[in-house]
């Protein structure tokens, strides 16, 4: 038998991670960041 607070915890992460891609796209949409900001999402972005 299956989990269900695992398989919450779990759709609880993606929804996570789907609102921080999200974010990331709006954000690098946007150009008025200054670069040192952009650098650092960057950085986040590939771990």
């Amino acid at each position: 038998m299956i989990d269900t607070n695992y398989l919450n915890i779990s759709n609880i992460l993606k929804a996570i991670d789907t609102q921080q891609a999200t974010l990331f796209a709006h954000i690098d949409s946007s150009t008025l960041l200054p670069d040192w900001i952009n650098c650092i999402i960057s950085d986040l972005k590939k771990v």
